[in-house]
């Protein structure tokens, strides 16, 4: 075995070995029937043969996989991509999954050339799990990031990863969201657009267009993080529950929260330099 050959090409590398061992054989098995017979030296041809037809066609196989390409998990596993077509065919891959933990593994930084395929699993027990591994998905300011349609109801987990570029949003999702240890950042909307509810822990949501966070008909936790910077609210919730815990929100340009007819409570956070720290309408308790 040669250690620093892949797993595909230490399959290729077998069946090179595999090949020549069994050529010599039949050369030395061919070699003492021609000594003893044209009858057994034709059979041997004959083996030779066979040996070419059984073993080249593994050989082509090997050669094929070892090729670059993406590991795609069953429904339930990992995923690993590299690129947008990798990412794009990971996600569809996913929509038609059932009852298990889809694992996408970004293992290089993603600039988009089209919108992002939708993530759109209307299976509640399937969920899905993007591993950022530090690495950035980039909507090149004019395509769309994470969409989680309405029509899907498994939830997503973002966890490591930095979007930013968005032409709308850095992620929207109509379906219950975590955002772990992650970066929303220069989309031109909203660096998250929650419909589904979301839980979001040790994140930077900044520098985005409008909102760092919109968020309505479902309840959102956010801990450990920082909403800064946006151009105009940091956080923007409509009829839903909303906790902050050990987190900032600064330097908003409008509100730090605005709510409508929502519940806020705020644990050991700030909330400063905002021209409203907290905006409440009709009687939506703090």
């Amino acid at each position: 075995m040669l250690p620093f050959l892949s797993e595909e090409g230490q399959f290729v590398n077998m069946m090179l070995m595999a090949a020549y061992f069994f050529a010599r054989q039949s050369r030395s098995v061919q070699a003492v029937y021609t000594s003893e017979t044209n009858q057994m030296s034709s059979q041997n041809r004959r083996v030779t043969i066979l040996a070419l037809i059984v073993v080249l066609p593994m050989l082509m196989a090997g050669l094929i996989f070892s090729r670059a390409l993406p590991a795609f998990a069953s429904c339930g596993g990992t995923t690993n991509v590299a690129n947008e077509t990798q990412l794009n065919a990971a996600i569809t891959d996913f929509n038609s999954c059932t009852a298990n933990t889809f694992t996408i593994n970004v293992t290089a930084d993603i600039t988009l050339t089209a919108d992002l395929t939708t993530i759109s699993n209307s299976d509640s027990t399937a969920e899905l799990i993007i591993e950022g591994n530090g690495h950035t998905l980039d909507g090149d300011e004019t395509f769309k990031t994470i969409v989680a349609d309405s029509s899907g109801a498994a939830p997503v987990t973002v966890s490591g990863l930095t979007v930013s570029g968005s032409k709308e949003y850095g992620i929207s999702a109509n379906v219950p969201i975590t955002i772990e240890d992650s970066v929303l950042a220069g989309n031109s909307i909203n660096g998250l657009n929650a419909y589904g509810g979301a839980t979001i822990r040790g994140t930077t949501i900044r520098t985005n267009g409008v909102n760092g966070i919109f968020g309505s008909n479902h309840d959102i936790t956010i801990t450990d993080s920082t909403i800064s910077n946006n151009r105009s609210i940091g956080i923007n919730i409509s009829s839903i529950s909303l906790t902050v815990i050990n987190s900032t929100l600064s330097d908003n340009n409008s509100y730090g929260i605005f709510t409508n007819l929502s519940t806020v409570t705020i644990t050991n956070s700030a909330v400063v330099a905002t021209i409203i720290t907290v905006c409440i309408s009709a009687t939506a308790p703090i």
